[in-house]
């Protein structure tokens, strides 16, 4: 009887070790996901079920949300800034 041992596997000519394969991936992220959206004929930023940052136009509500953003980074955690009703990134020309 022959035994192998495989210790590296090649995909798409990359070697990658075994034991990396083969170790659990993490599903869970940690992220603050702050929701910029129109609330009540404003603007409001919505975490984690609160609204906070009310304001009449949608740069003042985006404004709180990176101030908020920037107390959440300083304590290590990730983030992220969605604006409700806008889709991707548009660079101004």
């Amino acid at each position: 009887m022959m035994v192998i041992i495989i210790k590296e596997i090649l995909i798409n000519n990359f070697s990658l070790p075994v034991d990396l394969l083969e170790s659990p991936m993490r599903m869970v992220t940690d992220r603050a996901v702050l929701t910029v959206l129109r609330h009540e004929g404003a603007w409001a930023v919505e975490l984690d079920g609160e609204l906070f940052g009310r304001s009449r136009d949608q740069e003042g509500a985006r404004a709180a949300a990176n101030r908020r953003v920037r107390e959440i980074q300083d304590s290590g955690r990730a983030c992220q800034v969605r604006v409700s009703g806008e889709i991707g990134f548009y660079p101004v020309p």
